[in-house]
C-alpha cells in the first residue's frame, strides 16, 4: 500500500486551534473554520470544492490525554 504523508505545519494550525478547519483533500491549505462544523459547512456552501477533509484541531495549550505520574 502507497500512503502519501503530509506534513502540517503547527505554527499555521495553532491560529486554529480549538476550532473545525476544512481542508483541501491532500491538506495543503485550509478552506474555511469555525468554532462548529455548521459553521465550517456554512463556509463551504459558497465554495465549489467537492474533495475536503474536516478536522478538529484541539487547544494546543492544554493535555489531550491525562498525565499519570
Amino acid at each position: 500500500m502507497n500512503k502519501k504523508i503530509i506534513k502540517l505545519n503547527i505554527d499555521k494550525l495553532a491560529q486554529f486551534e480549538d476550532q473545525y478547519v476544512a481542508f483541501a483533500s491532500n491538506k495543503s491549505r485550509v478552506l474555511a473554520s469555525g468554532a462548529t462544523i455548521k459553521e465550517v459547512e456554512k463556509k463551504l456552501k459558497t465554495q465549489n470544492n467537492p474533495d475536503i477533509v474536516i478536522s478538529y484541531i484541539p487547544s494546543l495549550s492544554k493535555y489531550i490525554a491525562p498525565i499519570c505520574r
